[in-house]
């Protein structure tokens, strides 16, 4: 079995969900340039082996995935599939562009529902991956299509589940 990474910054997170805690704000996750935000800023630097990374810290949480121009959009669908496993809450792509413009994307939401045995009610654990392009710009839009084809062609029994 091989051991688990975890990209540039993960501690903080790690700490705080091992104490049972969450972020108050989204977690950002930066793939391409290294722009700092607050609180909590995980970094995927190149080279890094996205396959090999484990973002379990990122269950149920709300997630900003980051990607300027300068990184390689067949990496970033391997990133969002990577993360999009562990479920997050909600998911959302943030492009940043050559002039400041940000392009949204919303990736998906996690559902996260722990069971009622009482009413026999199992936990239900899931993510509807559903890339939307938020912003409504044509950057936008083109990555939604990339990413739900990407997604489809690798994932296709998930994404319909």
């Amino acid at each position: 079995m091989t051991a688990a990474w975890y990209a540039d910054g993960s501690r903080n997170l790690l700490d705080l969900r091992r104490r049972g805690l969450r972020p108050d704000s989204a977690v950002n996750v930066v793939i391409g340039h290294c722009r700092t935000f607050e609180p909590i800023t995980i970094f995927v630097r190149d080279g890094t082996p996205i396959e090999r990374l484990d973002w379990s810290m990122l269950v149920d949480l709300d997630v900003w995935l980051w990607a300027g121009l300068d990184t390689d959009i067949d990496h970033v669908a391997a990133l969002v599939r990577s993360i999009a496993k562990a479920k997050p809450h909600e998911f959302v792509l943030r492009f940043k562009d050559q002039d400041g413009n940000i392009h949204d994307v919303g990736i998906g939401t996690g559902c996260h529902r722990e069971a009622v045995p009482d009413y026999g009610v199992a936990s239900e654990h899931s993510f509807l991956f559903c890339p939307i392009n938020l912003a409504g710009t044509v950057l936008g839009r083109r990555l939604a299509q990339a990413l739900t084809s990407s997604y489809r062609v690798s994932y296709s029994e998930e994404a319909c589940a």
